[in-house]
């Protein structure tokens, strides 16, 4: 497995963008980006991003936090360190990161141009969605992604609910059913939403689940759903995202 570093352009500046690849590219693959919790690409991003390249995808993680420095990461225990950071990370900031990403995706030789999607966590999952309808993606992959259908005090991200009719792309959303964080309510919102303008979703509710239980650097982590959850992930990019290898 081959892993990089390079940067892109923003109006706010230089982003790193971390690769990772297969250990075998012998044609042009898909790619996918992965957009982090709200704790920066810390050990457990690049560890989704070690797990996506196993199975045979390019991976590019954009470190969404650059305007704050380089490298930035937040210890989980640590949230209020990430509050100025999220003060300032606008929808208009986090759409002009991926963009530049998704371009740096697609200008990769060993990446199939029409086979670029998005697959983020938390701060990402919304921003996974958020990408889906302003960039022609091939498919978007959002876990217990928390703001869009509401604002949240101290975030500068704001919900995008009625947006979402502008998708043109499949996606999987994944939430945990004991989420404090997103209540039902809010899950039949988005659901009605994308029903309403036709996009072709799955949302699958995890039960026994709570945020973050994906990741098991987290006192959520949850095995038993963290692994129906990445089943879920690799059959959902081979039958229903157009992202088959």
């Amino acid at each position: 497995m081959a892993y990089e570093k390079r940067s892109v352009s923003t109006t706010d500046g230089t982003m790193t963008v971390h690769i990772t690849n297969p250990d075998k590219v012998d044609a042009r693959k898909p790619a996918l980006i992965v957009l982090q919790e709200a704790f920066g690409v810390n050990h457990h991003i690049l560890n989704v991003c070690k797990k996506l390249a196993d199975h045979g995808y390019v991976v590019l993680a954009p470190e969404l936090f650059h305007r704050a420095g380089d490298g930035v990461v937040v210890e989980y225990s640590n949230f209020q360190a990430a509050r100025p950071i999220l003060g300032e990370l606008t929808n208009a900031r986090m759409i002009d990161d991926m963009t530049q990403t998704f371009n740096l995706a697609q200008s990769l030789p060993f990446v199939d141009a029409s086979k670029v999607g998005t697959i983020g966590f938390c701060m990402g999952g919304f921003a996974a969605l958020l990408a889906a309808c302003h960039i022609d993606l091939a498919a978007a992959i959002s876990f217990y992604g928390g703001g869009m259908t509401q604002e949240r005090p101290g975030f500068a991200f704001t919900p995008f609910l009625h947006d979402l009719s502008s998708i043109k792309c499949p996606v999987f959303l994944g939430f945990g059913a004991e989420d404090q964080s997103i209540p039902p309510a809010q899950i039949d919102q988005i659901r009605a939403q994308l029903k309403q303008a036709h996009v072709q979703a799955q949302i699958t509710v995890y039960p026994e689940a709570q945020h973050g239980f994906l990741c098991d650097e987290r006192a959520s982590f949850n095995p038993k759903m963290a692994d129906k959850g990445w089943k879920d992930i690799f059959n959902w990019l081979q039958q229903y995202g157009r992202m088959t290898l």
